[in-house]
């Protein structure tokens, strides 16, 4: 499959594909103060190598598990010519993430997703602000705005069984009645992923690509620990619906 750099994947249709072709190497020194190693593909993509001590299986699985739910930016493993790899983060231009032209319903859509991240992946690491005000692994435009760096979600296991409706009871009057139909979209989408056999095929798929096994999986319990994590996972998504569903959000 060659290369289509004008073609950028859009958030809710499909992932980034590793480059094919690496152009140029080079390291910038981020906001942290720390130096991030970047990649250059041919097609002008640029893609952040993620810390082996940032979770990179983890964070493509919660990527992909997101994706079409949540804008987020995809995490890809590249080969070195030893065989090897690392994981990156691809770098999404913002005007290939989903539109919402009204300010208000960008903020409130931004909300709604920082708070799926929080709430069903316990991935507390994202900081919306005011859109483009102290914002944290989040990215946003004019009219859109992606997610990005999901290493937190390694703490899952450690909220398990604890209550998560006061996240969703937190910014119900505050989204309104039309955010609360989309918040409750969106975890219907999520709630259907994870009844079937999507969960299962995503971490098969990292692997048997990348050899290996996100920590989240690992460390789950009993002797079935896809199957754990898919039944915490809907237990946390159903106790965000029912609170949301409870009341009227303009009450």
């Amino acid at each position: 499959m060659s290369e289509k750099p004008n073609q950028e994947p859009n958030p809710h249709e499909s992932s980034a594909l590793p480059p094919q072709k690496i152009q140029e190497q080079y390291s910038i020194r981020a906001e942290d103060d720390k130096c991030k190693d970047v990649i250059r593909d041919s097609g002008g993509r640029e893609f952040f190598r993620i810390n082996r001590n940032k979770y990179g299986a983890d964070q493509m699985l919660i990527s992909r598990l997101l994706k079409g739910v949540v804008a987020v930016s995809d995490v890809v493993f590249i080969k070195d010519g030893d065989g090897n790899g690392n994981y990156y983060s691809y770098k999404l231009p913002l005007e290939h993430a989903p539109q919402i032209p009204d300010i208000k319903e960008q903020m409130n859509r931004a909300y709604i997703e920082e708070l799926i991240c929080c709430a069903v992946f316990t991935d507390y690491d994202h900081g919306v602000g005011e859109l483009r005000k102290d914002m944290h692994n989040f990215t946003s435009g004019n009219k859109n705005f992606t997610f990005f760096d999901f290493d937190q979600a390694t703490y899952f296991w450690r909220y398990a069984g604890q209550k998560v409706a006061h996240a969703a009871l937190r910014i119900k009057h505050h989204i309104g009645t039309d955010g609360v139909k989309v918040f409750v979209q969106k975890l219907d989408e999520l709630e259907d992923r994870f009844r079937s056999s999507f969960l299962q095929d995503v971490v098969a798929s990292i692997e048997k690509n990348n050899g290996d096994i996100p920590v989240i999986i690992k460390e789950a319990p009993g002797d079935n620990k896809i199957e754990s994590f898919r039944q915490e996972v809907l237990r946390r998504i159903i106790e965000l619906k029912t609170a949301l569903e409870s009341n009227p959000s303009n009450n």
